[in-house]
């Protein structure tokens, strides 16, 4: 009977430090970016809170990912903004945005591959 205390023991403890090792907040957020061409899927994963957002800038549709400590990604058409910081427009057919945030970097994709600025 010893044993099965001390096994069930051991067995609270491990699961107590899976469920505090889980507990970190991490963020999976999706939207659409309306075009002429049709939606284009925006997805983002962040380690950390946020929030995306799909609105008009005038007639320019855009889908904005707010993150840490006033850190934005905005993602048009013709263009992308890290942090006020303009990336290339989104490549001709492009289907899927991917917006990765981890340890304060952003990696953003179109369609798989990696944009660079």
């Amino acid at each position: 009977m010893n044993e099965n205390r001390s096994s069930h023991g051991w067995l609270v403890v491990a699961l107590l430090l899976v469920t505090v090792a889980g507990c970190g907040v991490h963020s999976r957020l999706a939207s659409q970016l309306a075009t002429p061409q049709g939606p284009i899927a925006v997805e983002a994963t962040v380690d950390g809170q946020a929030d995306i957002a799909t609105s008009l800038d005038g007639n320019v549709p855009k889908v904005t990912l707010h993150f840490g400590n006033h850190r934005e990604v905005v993602v048009e058409q013709d263009r992308i903004l890290v942090d006020g910081e303009k990336y290339p427009g989104l490549p001709a057919g492009a289907k899927k945005v991917e917006i990765d945030v981890a340890g304060g970097k952003v990696i953003l994709k179109a369609d798989g591959q990696i944009l660079k600025k």
